[in-house]
């Protein structure tokens, strides 16, 4: 899970420890590149809105390492957040998200993921 906000972080991590998953977790872009250069994950949940480092360069970053599946997630308002997640998409998310719907979506959609 990759996200500047640790109630963020803290929300997700709680989610996915509940349905069984093992959470992995970084604060910024630069620290999940370096963490995913050194450690084999399944999937990597990416915020969009991050400093230094937003969540569309790791995402462009991302897809040259061993990562197999991006869900790219975001809060940002209804319709920008809904062009920034388009734009995720078209350059290789594998899933998108808004933060809205986490709570009842998160767990069955990485299950779903990790299915595939």
């Amino acid at each position: 899970m990759v996200d500047d906000d640790s109630r963020d972080r803290e929300l997700f991590r709680v989610i996915l420890k509940r349905a069984g998953y093992d959470v992995l977790e970084a604060a910024s872009g630069r620290e999940a590149l370096e963490a995913l250069m050194s450690t084999r994950v399944d999937l990597t949940i990416l915020d969009l809105s991050m400093p230094e480092m937003d969540g569309l360069e790791v995402l462009r970053a991302a897809k040259y390492m061993a990562t197999p599946k991006i869900l790219v997630v975001t809060g940002l308002p209804s319709a920008f957040g809904n062009t920034m997640l388009d734009a995720a998409r078209k350059l290789g998310a594998t899933a998108t998200l808004d933060k809205q719907h986490a709570v009842d979506r998160l767990a069955p959609m990485v299950g779903n993921l990790l299915e595939d």
